[in-house]
């Protein structure tokens, strides 16, 4: 707000936010990236600071990446 106050109409500013989560759906990174043109940093050190941890619900199952075995025969 104080990075606003003393404008009649504060600009509309826009983000897109990338949250990473572990296996039981704990946040452990977050970034944003702000519209070209519209990012005023100050904006966007206060929505980040205000922006709590997320926790989602952990999946019932969980999977692991995996890579196809060739098998060659003769």
């Amino acid at each position: 707000m104080p990075a606003v106050a003393g404008e009649a109409t504060p600009p509309t500013i826009s983000f897109t936010f990338n949250f990473t989560f572990d296996p039981e759906g704990v946040q452990i990174a977050r970034g944003v990236i702000e519209t070209r043109g519209e990012s005023r940093q100050a904006i966007t050190q206060c929505v980040l600071a205000q922006l709590p941890p997320l926790r989602i619900p952990a999946p019932a199952w969980s999977s692991r990446p995996t890579s196809p075995v060739l098998s060659i025969m003769s």
